[in-house]
Formats: C-alpha cells, sequence, structure tokens
C-alpha cells in the first residue's frame, strides 16, 4: 500500500513515493504526479480504482490501479505531449489525459474518451474511492 505522500514545495501534484515496487520499478523512489478515482461502474463501489501514475528514477512514466479486491494492474506508460500518456503495448490505443482545467484524469482508447476519473489528495486516505 501507499505510504504518506510528502508533496514538493509549490507543486500540487508531484509527491514521492519511496515505495517504488509498488508501481513494478526498481527504483528507490517515485515522483507521482497525480493519483484519481476511477468509478467503473456508478453504484458499484466494488469496481472503483484508485489510479496513480509516477515517474521512476530514469524518468519513465508507470500507471497503477488498486481495486477493493486487492488486485492491482501496473502498466508502462510513453509520455506524449500535453500531459497524455499512452499504455505501451496497447492495440485499443489505451491513453491517459490530465485535465489541465480540474486535474481529472481521461481514460481514452483509439475510439475517444471512455470516462473521467476524479482527482484525489495526494496522501492516501482510507476507504477513499470506495463510495
Amino acid at each position: 500500500m501507499f505510504t504518506k505522500l510528502p508533496c514538493l514545495a509549490g507543486l500540487a501534484l508531484l509527491c514521492l513515493l519511496p515505495a517504488a515496487q509498488a508501481f513494478g520499478v526498481d527504483s528507490e523512489t517515485v515522483t507521482v504526479i497525480g493519483r484519481w478515482c476511477d468509478r467503473m461502474l456508478p453504484g458499484s463501489p466494488r469496481y472503483n480504482g484508485v489510479i496513480s501514475i509516477a515517474f521512476g528514477r530514469d524518468g519513465s512514466p508507470h500507471l497503477r490501479i488498486e481495486y477493493p479486491d486487492g488486485s492491482v494492474l501496473n502498466r508502462q506508460l510513453l509520455e506524449a505531449a500535453g500531459s497524455v500518456y499512452f499504455a505501451e503495448n496497447s492495440e485499443a490505443g489505451d491513453h491517459y489525459r490530465i485535465v489541465p482545467s480540474t486535474g481529472n484524469l481521461q481514460l481514452l482508447d483509439g475510439d475517444g474518451l471512455i470516462r473521467e476519473a476524479a482527482r484525489l489528495e495526494n496522501t492516501p486516505k482510507s476507504g477513499e474511492c470506495r463510495h
């Protein structure tokens, strides 16, 4: 699970996470750029996922989704312009875009917008994204 994230001065979305193994990377520290609540099926909180995007020490972006049942999805991402991140080796063209005006995360595929995940605070809270 995540540890408390100390935010960097003046950068609301950037925090350090000293548990890089959570993202499946080998570095000792990763930089978390944001966390979001993905309500895949509104009204069915058992499908809600907490999405985190972080950069490893080598600068490569990674995505992690944690589900209420304890399952986790880790994906390597490729960074593009405009706060867009493409899932590596995705046949459907899965990608993610941070919306500058709200901080929310758009989940997209080759056909366009699928849904939008709401931004969470960088410090994890017990029970968040479970309603």
